[in-house]
């Protein structure tokens, strides 16, 4: 009885359904889009002691402290979300340490 079921050809096309669900289970990633990118940050020495040449420009990135969120979670390294009005205080900060 088993030996005529395998021998089936419904049996084939089960095993083949199978092995294609295996595979793509194996092979298809488990996050997708913004999920699955790791970003980190370069060694605060790396920063500190660098000149960036950035399109025809150079810049020498100064770190800078902030507090921590009160609420949430906060990641190593996570990008953190600043008005316009302070990058722009902070560029012509950087752009004076340069000049």
């Amino acid at each position: 009885m088993i030996i005529d079921a395998i021998k089936g050809p419904l049996f084939g096309i089960l095993v083949s359904f199978m092995l294609g669900v295996a595979i793509v289970m194996v092979v298809s990633p488990i996050c997708r889009g913004s999920a699955c990118m790791i970003i980190k940050a370069p060694p605060l020495h790396e920063v500190k002691d660098t000149v960036y040449h950035i399109g025809s420009k150079c810049y020498k990135f100064t770190p800078v402290g902030m507090d921590c969120p009160a609420s949430g979670v906060v990641e190593a390294f996570e990008n953190v979300p600043i008005s316009e009005n302070e990058v722009a205080k902070k560029v012509k900060d950087i752009m004076k340490n340069i000049a």
